[in-house]
């Protein structure tokens, strides 16, 4: 700071003034001089620090670094600071900072040293770090807690897109996304909320902020799966001191769970009030003693008033025989703890009445017995019994759907039914005869269908349908509606034909016409035999169709039409030579001039050669036939291969060979 002490005056004042220590040392670190602020740093009087070494107010393991930097001060003249540990007079350590500066003294060049006492600087900021330390600790139990809670804590602005400004981890778990796409923009919040949902969100936000109230919001969202959530969103507005807000915060939680439980109870008691409103049955409530507790029956099924047997005895209300059987019963359900079924009958002057009764234990003191008059059912019993083995001895497949129910469930279906679409009843039962469609709902007749059972009408229809295995059929349906002595409509009875057959008989015709078209028209031999394949492949399920022509002058066999078989093994038989050694099931037929049937490839010695391009191409039979020209030549081959292991069937034998002589005519 000073360059000489020429400016002696100035020097004194600052010397003696400052709170700095300050000490003046020759080049061999001697003391010249010590100011006053040196007695607090050393507790030692300014006058006795004079002629000591400076390095003995220093502690040992910094003394060589200030022996250097006394030495390189009076070299470079540039001003060098040092951390150091000071020793006061009584050897107390302290932490203490020197700065040097170059002087002259008495015309020789020396050391201005200022001194100060860091020991509070330090524990300040030993303080500091602490205090972060803690800070830092504390933000990091923070965030665990935060991000391991199961729900989403967030901070956002107060926008229709619910910008997010944070959002903890837990968003993640709940909705797909991860923290950083809400942050950065990439997904909005609102964005994942159902539509339906958003207004009512929106709204009932705006009205507490508006208030200063927290809130409470339930509302669904799609999260990145597709899934259909349900949150819970506890929240508030936050305001500055002026009263403006500057965000919301809240918490989200998932309450699917909750939710769908909640969906399943109502719907349970839903289910119970409906029973309990439709039920046509007695009711009644004994003790263990058979004494009756409580009654009830809907008016037009009360056997007596109630105040006629509350409080008696069921020994002294009915027959005694009747009472045995029933008093047997109650005994089994009380041991046994479960429900029990018992049919009995009570004579009156006019006729016998038949009843059913469920008995079930109520709790460890009384048991619920609810009783049901069958007398009509059992007259209709036998009468139903006959008509049920009539319709299910029935050639047609026959469902019975109960009309006064909104997805008219079907409640029977005959054996015929189960041996054509290849369900079993208990598969159909409960649901809609329209399952049979699959996918396949893009038929006309479906709504010709629909507008019957709307209006109660009947109707006849040919549609597409599926087997349990996914096999198509055709299926003729005639559906006739129901209707009970009241004019109700109540069922609606659908006779169902397999058709398939008569179907694909049309549809073949109506193909064969088009081939004989094309064979008039001059069409070319390549379009025509694909006509011939794509008719054989619609007939035959699961085929490829290969037409192979006889080169005679080579004698081998060339691929003309194949466009399903497998390109590497159509390539591998193209231009097979028709030859006794040359084994395949082809080349066979052409050199023998009759059909061949391989139901099994693997098994079979002639295809040798050729059974593992053909396995490992999925082909696991195949039907040679020859195309014979008018004299009996061998033109070619038809072959229809099957992924299948199979035999043509006599019906599908025919197709063959009126195509084998449709190729012969081309």
């Amino acid at each position: 700071m000073m360059d000489n002490l020429q400016n002696e005056g100035l020097f004194q004042n600052i010397f003696q003034s400052t709170t700095e220590g300050i000490l003046v040392v020759n080049n061999n670190g001697t003391i010249l001089m010590a100011n006053p602020a040196c007695k607090n740093l050393f507790d030692c009087d300014s006058d006795a620090l004079l002629g000591r070494n400076i390095k003995t107010l220093i502690a040992k393991k910094y003394r060589k670094q200030l022996k250097d930097q006394l030495i390189n001060i009076e070299k470079t003249a540039f001003n060098i600071s040092m951390d150091v540990v000071g020793v006061k007079n009584n050897g107390t350590d302290f932490s203490l900072e020197i700065r040097l500066n170059s002087t002259v003294v008495n015309g020789k060049k020396g050391s201005i040293a200022f001194l100060k006492d860091t020991s509070n600087l330090t524990e300040n900021l030993l303080k500091i770090q602490q205090t972060n330390k803690f800070l830092i600790e504390s933000n990091r139990k923070f965030d665990a807690l935060i991000n391991n809670l199961r729900g989403i804590v967030f901070r956002c602005k107060n926008d229709r897109d619910l910008t997010m400004e944070y959002i903890s981890e837990g968003c993640e778990q709940i909705t797909g996304y991860h923290a950083e796409a809400f942050l950065n923009g990439t997904v909005h919040f609102s964005h994942i909320i159902f539509q339906e949902d958003h207004k009512q969100v929106w709204n009932d936000t705006q009205k507490a902020i508006k208030n200063k109230k927290p809130f409470t919001i339930n509302f669904r969202i799609r999260d990145k799966n597709g899934k259909v959530k349900y949150l819970q969103e506890l929240g508030q507005g936050v305001f500055d001191k002026n009263g403006n807000l500057e965000a919301i915060e809240g918490f989200m939680s998932d309450v699917t769970l909750h939710k769908e439980t909640e969906f399943i109870i109502k719907a349970g008691e839903a289910k119970i009030k409906a029973l309990l409103e439709a039920i046509p049955d007695m009711m009644i409530i004994q003790d263990y003693n058979g004494n009756y507790l409580d009654f009830y029956a809907p008016q037009n099924k009360k056997l007596a008033p109630v105040e006629d047997i509350i409080g008696k005895n069921m020994a002294d209300v009915l027959p005694p025989s009747t009472y045995k059987k029933i008093k047997k019963t109650q005994e089994k359900t009380i041991a046994t703890k479960q429900m029990q079924l018992i049919e009995y009958k009570i004579k009156t002057k006019r006729k016998i009445n038949y009843y059913e009764a469920r008995i079930v234990p109520l709790n460890n003191h009384s048991i619920l017995s609810i009783v049901r008059n069958i007398t009509e059912a059992k007259g209709q019993e036998a009468s139903l019994k006959i008509r049920n083995n009539a319709l299910a001895s029935a050639d047609n497949g026959i469902i019975i759907s109960d009309a006064k129910q909104p997805n008219k469930p079907i409640i029977y279906c005959n054996t015929a039914f189960e041996k054509i679409t290849g369900y079993k009843k208990e598969e159909v039962y409960g649901k809609n005869c329209n399952f049979l469609q699959s996918d396949d709902r893009n038929q006309n007749e479906i709504g010709i269908m629909k507008n019957a059972i709307a209006n109660g009408e009947s109707c006849k229809v040919i549609l597409r349908n599926y087997k349990k295995d996914g096999t198509l059929f055709w299926n003729e349906v005639a559906i006739t509606p129901i209707h009970n002595q009241n004019k109700e409509l109540t069922h609606f009875i659908g006779v169902q034909n397999d058709v398939s057959d008569r179907i694909k008989g049309e549809h073949l015709k109506n193909k064969i016409r088009d081939i004989l078209e094309l064979i008039t028209h001059g069409k070319s031999l390549q379009i025509i035999a694909n006509s011939i394949v794509e008719t054989v492949e619609a007939y035959i399920e699961d085929s490829m169709v290969s037409i192979l022509l006889l080169n005679k002058e080579t004698k081998t066999l060339h691929k003309l039409a194949a466009p399903h078989l497998p390109e590497t093994f159509s390539n591998f038989i193209d231009g097979v030579a028709i030859n006794p050694k040359v084994v395949s099931y082809e080349t066979n037929t052409a050199f023998l001039n009759k059909k061949g049937i391989v139901s099994n490839i693997a098994c079979h010695d002639l295809w040798e050669g050729y059974k593992t391009i053909a396995l490992n191409n999925g082909i696991k039979s195949c039907w040679s036939f020859p195309i014979l020209s008018a004299l009996n030549q061998v033109l070619g081959v038809f072959v229809i291969y099957s992924k299948n292991k199979k035999s043509p069937s006599e019906k599908e034998r025919e197709i063959v060979l009126d195509m084998t002589y449709l190729c012969s005519v081309v």
